[in-house]
């Protein structure tokens, strides 16, 4: 099976022509755009023109921790081959190779399930979030988005991806630790869902219960006692306890709870529950 194909040329040559199903990520922009990629350890082939070495083009690759299948070199003689498989596309597509987090992927169907299906105007939190990738996917999906994070250049990378994906969100850029709960309060709208992905400060909890409508709901997903054996976190802050979210939630429905690992073996908490009515 091919290995999805990430095309290294300029955008405007992408747009001319590119092999199917490929993601246009230019060369020069390739360490800014490093989110787009999938997980570290995927398989990839890449498109390169004839200025940059493959040596060095993998060797990057390799060195951010991905695994090479093959890389095609823009001459004549390689379109010749895809175009006799009909493997040509042309336009701005919109491919993509980034993820979601798994938790989130897996459960916010029944989120959205649960939700009145009267109202298909939800939105959503994503505390902590990052570049984003996780409040693109609920964008994707229709949700109203506002992305919170303490720095603006991740945000500006999370609306770049939007715009790239033909969707939109908000961003609020704000410290989440050092700023009064009060004003924080004032910032950040109340929302049909709150989602946190590998980010733990306990003192947020109540925060976080305030902003949720009646019937909402909080999917949150971080490191557990025992991640401490692979490296960060350490600190004892960063890290749950056994059952603790089930504590931190007390009073709200648990409708999913597990205790499980990611890709390089760290062990999480992942909990969905939902708000009184």
């Amino acid at each position: 099976m091919q290995a999805p194909v990430v095309d290294l040329r300029q955008h405007s040559e992408f747009v001319k022509k590119h092999i199917e199903g490929s993601v246009s990520i230019p060369w020069n922009d390739f360490e800014e755009r490093m989110h787009e990629l999938p997980p570290k350890g995927s398989l990839l082939s890449y498109l390169m023109d004839q200025s940059v070495s493959p040596e060095e083009v993998t060797n990057r690759f390799l060195s951010h921790g991905y695994k090479i299948q093959d890389y095609f070199i823009d001459t004549p003689e390689m379109w010749n081959k895809f175009e006799a498989v009909n493997k040509v596309e042309s336009g701005n597509t919109n491919h993509r190779l980034w993820v979601p987090n798994t938790f989130l992927e897996e459960t916010i169907g029944t989120v959205e399930e649960l939700l009145s299906v009267k109202n298909k105007s939800w939105s959503a939190l994503d505390l902590g979030s990052g570049s984003g990738r996780d409040a693109i996917f609920l964008a994707l999906r229709g949700w109203k988005v506002t992305a919170v994070d303490y720095l603006q250049e991740l945000l500006d990378k999370a609306l770049n991806v939007a715009k790239r994906y033909n969707c939109s969100i908000d961003t609020i850029c704000v410290d989440l630790e050092s700023t009064p709960h009060g004003k924080l309060a004032e910032q950040l709208p109340r929302v049909d869902l709150v989602h946190v992905a590998r980010y733990l400060h306990r003192p947020l909890f109540p925060l976080i219960k305030q902003l949720i409508n009646p019937g909402g709901f909080v999917v949150y997903h971080t490191f557990m006692t025992g991640v401490e054996k692979f490296g960060k976190p350490r600190r004892a802050k960063f890290i749950l306890q056994e059952d603790e979210l089930k504590e931190l939630l007390l009073g709200y429905e648990v409708i999913v709870y597990k205790m499980s690992t990611i890709e390089d073996g760290r062990p999480v908490q992942c909990i969905v529950a939902r708000k009184p009515p």
